[in-house]
């Protein structure tokens, strides 16, 4: 019998010595999980760069595809020295061609694509957003965030302005009961950076459902390289 003890004593302390280590090493993954969802730590996430480098590639494409199947001219090259014809970022601004020229500009009400995106773990994954295009953004569920009166929500984001050359026009907003609210947009003459956290932040004036979204108003695309998601 005492022999018996013994095992089940033994067993029983083995046993908790492997729960022990267990406990321990999911605290460990917590902790390196919640240093690596550090907002500017994004870049070292496990297979961060093959999302971004998936997410170009995908861009490059459409953007291809759509200059194969669509008319476009050659901007003459007057056009294109001329200081007057180009935006405060360098671009060219392709409105104000196009009408000297005689071609139709017509515009898109509101945004012509809209790429919805659901956060993980409090983060949206890299994408690009295009001419008139909007990221519209969830919460994990697929759901619209509820805020009560007076709560915060900030959206940290990371954007890459060399890739494409320029940084142009990109607009924060909020949507509520499909209404759409312009909160704020990137201060194009502080020095752009393409690594620097930009913040948006949204205090809600009333109680109820909100999704909020990223407008890229330029003609050239621009790199959300990541956004973190942080309320008070």
């Amino acid at each position: 019998m005492d022999t018996k003890k013994k095992l089940d004593k033994n067993e029983t302390n083995k046993k908790k010595i492997v729960i022990a280590v267990i406990v321990i090493v999911l605290l460990s993954l917590l902790g390196l999980y919640v240093v690596n969802m550090e907002p500017k730590d994004f870049s070292k996430q496990e297979g961060y760069e093959q999302l971004l480098e998936n997410a170009i590639i995908e861009k490059n494409k459409e953007i291809q595809e759509e200059a194969e199947n669509s008319e476009y001219f050659t901007v003459p090259e007057e056009m294109e020295k001329e200081p007057k014809y180009r935006d405060s970022d360098g671009s060219l601004n392709m409105e104000m061609i196009c009408e000297e020229l005689g071609i139709s500009t017509e515009q898109p009400k509101g945004a012509k694509k809209e790429i919805e995106m659901i956060a993980t773990n409090s983060a949206i994954l890299p994408h690009v957003l295009g001419h008139a295009e909007a990221g519209i953004y969830y919460n994990e569920n697929k759901e619209y965030w509820n805020l009560k009166k007076g709560d915060s929500i900030k959206f940290h984001v990371f954007v890459d302005t060399n890739y494409y050359g320029t940084v142009g026009e990109l607009y924060f907003g909020a949507l509520k009961n499909e209404e759409t609210f312009l909160i704020d947009a990137l201060d194009l003459d502080s020095g752009i950076k393409a690594d620097k956290e930009y913040e948006f932040k949204y205090t809600a004036p009333e109680s109820g459902d909100y999704r909020f979204y990223l407008f890229r108003g330029s003609t050239e695309p621009i790199i959300i390289k990541w956004i973190y998601i942080s309320r008070n």
